[in-house]
């Protein structure tokens, strides 16, 4: 009986053991790509980075918004900018395009592992490229902020192509569900007091923010699918804010 509870031990000390350096492993291997993505967007300081990511529990939007903030507050908005969000076009992997818009055409793009949207603004005549590369900078420093469940997420942008990242829909915009899939909406009416609802609550946080929105329409309106429910945000590209 004791070389049973023996032999339980050992096993029970060593499958901990195994548990542990797999966690561990896990552990190594989270850190390693969430320090690939960050130093991809201009923060090297691989110290303040891991210490952030420790006390973010990964959450690498969180560990951006408190960097960026930090930045602004030694170097101002403009530099915070230049330094940790202008990703160089040869970071991206470019999947195919999504749609095309007012401003450009979006696209499906692979940056650091992971798969986001791509707006790449429009140049009629190259001479505008000049005015389009300081909306978009502008843009940016005026929505990079603007942190809501149903305001879609801006990630950096990248000059040379004129292309501002942002987080990608799973489901596409609301005219594209209505056009492919109007049953998930017009049958039920938890998914529209749910679209109603977020639409409403995203664009009154803009307008907290004095930004406003100048073009809702249901192909302005992207959707994703959470706990069973459809969760709109709002894509801020367009957006201005108020004087």
């Amino acid at each position: 009986m004791q070389e049973k509870d023996a032999v339980h031990k050992r096993q029970e000390k060593e499958r901990k053991q195994d548990e542990e350096l797999r966690e561990t492993a896990e552990e190594h291997t989270r850190t390693a790509t969430a320090l690939r993505r960050l130093a991809d967007m201009g923060f090297t300081d691989a110290t303040t980075n891991i210490s952030l990511l420790k006390q973010f529990h990964h959450n690498i939007n969180d560990v951006v918004t408190q960097l960026v903030q930090s930045l602004q507050s030694k170097c101002g908005n403009e530099a915070a900018i230049t330094n940790a969000w202008k990703v160089p076009a040869s970071a991206l992997v470019w999947k195919h395009r999504l749609g095309n818009g007012s401003y450009g055409s979006v696209y499906e793009v692979k940056w650091g592992g992971v798969l986001i949207a791509a707006k790449k603004m429009s140049i009629t005549v190259e001479g505008d490229r000049q005015a389009i590369e300081k909306m978009l900078l502008r843009e940016f420093r005026a929505l990079q902020q603007a942190q809501h469940p149903h305001v879609v997420r801006m990630y950096g942008v990248v000059v040379e192509e004129l292309v501002l990242l942002m987080e990608l829909s799973q489901l596409g915009s609301l005219r594209c569900l209505l056009t492919t899939s109007p049953a998930l909406v017009l049958k039920s009416q938890l998914a529209q007091f749910s679209l109603l609802i977020g639409i409403a609550r995203g664009m009154a946080f803009l307008h907290d923010q004095n930004i406003l929105h100048h073009d809702l329409k249901s192909d302005n309106v992207l959707v994703w699918e959470e706990d069973q429910n459809s969760l709109p945000r709002l894509p801020t590209l367009g957006s201005r804010r108020a004087l």
